[in-house]
């Protein structure tokens, strides 16, 4: 989670990890002060990194990682 606010961030973690993928998913969309990372354990060890898409140009994949993610923007 990205935030000007490091308490905006602290207040918002746990309601997005209790949401589940979807709805914390759009709630993302409605929150213009956050942009969220979201982490969705897979199948075959390849976890799914949900990066919103106003982080699309501040989030980087370390290329290690890339066998271990997939990342999707919404």
């Amino acid at each position: 989670m990205v935030s000007p606010s490091a308490f905006t961030c602290d207040t918002w973690d746990t309601p997005f990890f209790v949401l589940g993928l979807e709805r914390a998913k759009r709630l993302a969309k409605q929150r213009a002060d956050l942009g969220v990372v979201l982490v969705q354990p897979g199948s075959s060890g390849v976890d799914t990194v949900w990066v919103e898409r106003n982080l699309k140009e501040r989030f980087t994949l370390e290329p290690q990682a890339g066998a271990l993610f997939r990342v999707v923007y919404f």
